[in-house]
């Protein structure tokens, strides 16, 4: 996975507290995203630009883990938990409320999808296979 360009930084999780957040929510991060939160957790990086299908997307910035209360991670999990039901965690902000989301479902675990913010699951498009094809795919 390349190492994305950080215009702002967000401090680095530890493994215990994204354990502790999964146990919390009864699910659990494909290891490879456990290690993109643990080495990049970025929030505004350079690279914004992604080729969906014959389109593309802007992803305006990432919404870094934390544990804290208060954080955006926090906020946004809470708001997106009754709609997406803790099998779809979102990871980062498009145009027009629409989040990409990665799976923690059994059906397609570790894919990432873009999700249009209070719609149903079943209407989601598929972005990449997992975190790394995603952030490689980045311009």
């Amino acid at each position: 996975m390349k190492k994305l360009t950080k215009v702002r930084n967000e401090t680095f999780p530890t493994k215990y507290e994204i354990s502790a957040f999964e146990v919390l929510n009864d699910f659990r991060f494909p290891d490879v995203f456990r290690y993109f939160l643990m080495t990049q957790n970025p929030h505004v990086v350079e690279e914004q630009l992604l080729q969906i299908q014959n389109d593309e997307l802007l992803v305006f910035g990432f919404i870094p883990f934390s544990t804290k209360e208060d954080s955006s991670f926090q906020r946004v999990f809470r708001k997106t938990h009754p709609y997406l039901k803790g099998q779809y965690i979102p990871f980062a902000n498009c145009a027009f409320g629409q989040l990409i989301v990665i799976s923690t479902n059994q059906k397609d675990f570790g894919s990432i999808f873009l999700w249009q913010n209070e719609s149903s699951i079943d209407q989601m498009t598929f972005v990449a296979e997992d975190i790394t094809a995603f952030v490689n795919a980045l311009k």
